[in-house]
């Protein structure tokens, strides 16, 4: 959790730099033709696929920096449960292939 905000600060440095250079030289980023290029349908729907995850992510990193690390761990498992019911992978055999610990 100590590395956020450098990891942060490192990323917006590393837009900046991408962006003069692609600013002074547009030969190193050219844009996507049209044709390649996605419509707002294919945006949305690239994004709800992502949004639980993310969800998942912020609730335990949340969990964790605010220091109740035992909920960031079950924030992890409980959303683990939740997205495997939305896409339709949760079974039973799968939740005794969890409660089974690491097979090896």
């Amino acid at each position: 959790m100590g590395g956020i905000s450098q990891g942060w600060f490192l990323s917006g440095l590393f837009i900046i730099y991408i962006g003069i250079r692609c600013w002074r030289n547009p030969r190193l980023g050219p844009p996507l033709p049209v044709e390649e290029r996605a419509n707002w349908q294919e945006k949305v729907s690239s994004l709800r696929a992502v949004a639980l995850p993310m969800v998942i992510i912020i609730l335990v990193l949340g969990g964790i920096y605010f220091g109740y690390a035992p909920f960031g761990a079950a924030a992890l498992v409980f959303g683990a449960v939740i997205s495997a019911a939305v896409y339709r992978k949760l079974s039973w055999d799968l939740i005794k292939d969890l409660s089974s610990g690491p097979q090896n």
